[in-house]
């Protein structure tokens, strides 16, 4: 059986009303990688997370709005863009709930963010305005496919043993970014101008962020779809062990 993997979903208002949808490449590359997605969507109370968590085997964080930065302690700046406070509590519970179980975690993009400011770490809410060193990570203009800044990745962790080398080309397009890093993680992997661009949580089994947007290379790139083939075969493993 394959593992049941539940991708969180960005939430957006329009005309008065909320929508909660995700970008196909996320449930694409799991099914690539041999799970079954299932979306979770914004809403629902302690017993519909308890539910979710009940059957899901991961949980993959997906990208989408800023965090809003009162959810870390500090105001927001006016380069903040749109942001959901729902999702952001909501997730939090879904979070935890996994955290507990001791459940598969992948973090993309705002995923990343959120796993390190949940957990009381900080972020830069624009790095062009807050982070001098930053060297451009949101071109415009630049295909989502295309490979644009290289990536230094520690001997010593679960995303060397993904992909094999110090150094890998990924993709970028983000304005936020990880400052103060939480206590609960390592940071696992950096760009050349030293923004966080992968974090591990230090105690649990695979709790792994990644800044990068891995779902839109895992078709073209076999590195980035192993990404993926070893969330889900860590989903496999907690299936088995906790079902």
């Amino acid at each position: 059986m394959r593992p049941i993997i539940g991708i969180t979903t960005v939430c957006k208002n329009e005309n008065a009303d909320l929508f909660t949808f995700l970008n196909y490449n996320y449930s694409k590359s799991v099914v690539l990688a041999g799970g079954t997605p299932i979306l979770i969507p914004l809403g629902g109370e302690e017993d519909d997370i308890k539910n979710y968590i009940d059957i899901i085997d991961g949980l993959l964080l997906s990208g989408g709005e800023d965090i809003n930065p009162l959810f870390y302690g500090e105001n927001p700046i006016s380069k903040v863009m749109y942001t959901s406070p729902a999702r952001d509590e909501y997730e939090k519970k879904l979070y935890s709930k996994a955290l507990e179980k001791d459940m598969p975690v992948l973090g993309i993009c705002r995923g990343i963010q959120f796993m390190n400011s949940v957990s009381g770490g900080t972020l830069y809410q624009d790095i062009n305005v807050q982070c001098d060193k930053s060297n451009g990570h949101n071109p415009r203009g630049n295909p989502k496919c295309n490979l644009y800044h290289t990536v230094n990745i520690l001997r010593k962790s679960k995303l060397f043993n993904v992909f094999g080398e110090e150094e890998i080309k990924v993709n970028s397009f983000h304005h936020q970014a990880i400052n103060r890093l939480s206590d609960e993680f390592i940071i696992s992997a950096k760009s050349p101008d030293g923004i966080v661009e992968g974090i591990e949580h230090i105690k649990k089994s695979f709790v792994i962020g990644v800044q990068w947007h891995p779902e839109y290379l895992s078709a073209i790139y076999p590195e980035f779809l192993r990404l993926f083939e070893a969330f889900v075969l860590e989903s496999s493993k907690f299936k088995r062990e906790n079902k």
